[in-house]
């Protein structure tokens, strides 16, 4: 399903933000690009290039998969793609993290995967009530694959509990 619409994330170094005085909501901790040739605009279902992404971006994190406490998936509607990245997370993590999937509320655009990293974000720095039943998580995984075969995976963590 088609959506329109503008997000904006600012990255900035901690350095940056913590003078002046602002606590950052997350931090990147990790990020991972891959991608396979393929004709422009086209959705290629590659699930060894996703993994490698995925993985290339946990190992960039410093994660292991049992600490991402929560996944914001590229599902976009385009099935094969969709159960390509829902079968390598199976094969990464064993059994999926809890997931939010942005795109399923606004669309598939070319700025969803900034909501992605917004939700992320706010999802991780929010409080404990967010996910009363065991808390919050600590650290998400993002992932974001556009046509031409291009795969992004990020993975954001909680700077809560660190002083500004």
């Amino acid at each position: 399903v088609q959506g329109e619409g503008a997000f904006a994330a600012l990255l900035e170094t901690e350095e940056s933000a913590r003078a002046r005085g602002v606590k950052p909501l997350a931090r990147l901790s990790g990020i991972a690009v891959g991608g396979i040739p393929s004709e422009p605009y086209k959705f290629v279902p590659d699930p060894a290039a996703i993994e490698r992404t995925i993985r290339a971006a946990l190992a960039d994190a410093g994660a292991r998969p049992v600490e991402i406490g929560l996944w914001f998936p590229s599902r976009n509607g385009v099935l094969e793609m969709d159960r390509a990245e829902s079968d390598v997370i199976r094969s990464v993590f064993g059994r999926a993290p809890r997931a939010i999937s942005v795109k399923d509320a606004i669309g598939e655009m070319a700025a969803s995967g900034g909501g992605q990293i917004v939700a992320a974000c706010r999802a991780i720095a929010g409080p404990a009530g967010l996910f009363p039943e065991d808390g919050h998580p600590r650290k998400a995984l993002v992932n974001s694959f556009g046509a031409g075969g291009n795969f992004m995976a990020a993975v954001f963590e909680s700077v809560e509990g660190e002083a500004a």
